[in-house]
């Protein structure tokens, strides 16, 4: 690969600022880039889907479901996945079918590799129209749930080793929240943003990645975002970056 690696990009900074000026030599600037990166996009878009601890809701289809605990979920333009306990893996997509295709000759249209034709079944989940199956392919066995909601053909894939026996429980816990969005819930979903804030008498660390909403680790951001180190600390007045959807 060509691109450099970071102890290279960080050499590669550091010798063009010596071109300036000695180390400690010019103005930081602080409050100037702090103003320039306050209200920057942090994290997925409306078009996205947001992912909000373990659940993923989507505004502009109208859909969320949520994972078990333990599993972390990644949102991709392509696909939604989430990884969990026991090499257990999940997908989630959507495709546009005939309205009056039945989910169940769509699932036995060749897209599933190793589906049992005799596992296919028609459901109903959360009060819409579904379809599911199970499969099985090279050490694997799959769980698959398809759901006509929000316009699509909405596709959640479960995936466990063979000899896995959590496979049905964790399919069905994360079929089993799939769920319209409702005007209100929809219209409450915004992204998140980087925040600068100054702190106030008595906050601390703690208290302030607190108040982060849609991040996991919260204190552990807040140090990365910041460049803090364990043992620091805040001060009144100093200004500091937080991750809001405010």
């Amino acid at each position: 690969a060509t691109h450099p690696n970071t102890p290279q990009r960080i050499d590669l900074a550091q010798r063009h600022a010596r071109q300036f000026g000695a180390p400690g030599v010019g103005t930081r600037d602080r409050d100037p880039f702090l103003a320039g990166i306050d209200g920057l996009l942090y994290g997925d878009t409306p078009e996205e889907g947001y992912v909000r601890g373990e659940t993923f809701l989507h505004p502009g289809l109208g859909v969320s479901f949520s994972v078990p605990g333990g599993f972390i979920i990644d949102n991709s333009a392509a696909a939604v996945t989430a990884t969990g306990p026991g090499d257990i893996a999940i997908r989630f997509d959507g495709v546009s079918i005939d309205k009056s295709r039945p989910l169940t000759d769509y699932i036995r249209s060749g897209w599933v590799a190793g589906l049992d034709e005799s596992s296919v079944r028609q459901e109903t989940i959360n009060g819409n129209e579904a379809a599911t199956a199970h499969a099985s392919a090279e050490g694997w066995q799959f769980d698959i749930a398809v759901i006509r909601a929000g316009g699509q053909v909405n596709r959640l894939l479960t995936a466990a080793p063979s000899a896995s026996t959590s496979l049905d429980a964790v399919a069905r816990s994360v079929s089993g929240s799939f769920r319209i969005l409702s005007a209100a819930e929809k219209a409450a979903l915004k992204p998140l943003h980087i925040r600068v804030v100054t702190v106030q008498p008595g906050q601390t660390m703690g208290s302030l990645a607190a108040q982060m909403v849609g991040v996991d680790r919260k204190l552990d951001l807040f140090r990365v975002l910041n460049a803090m180190s364990p043992g620091a600390a805040v001060s009144a007045g100093d200004k500091v970056k937080i991750i809001t959807d405010r």
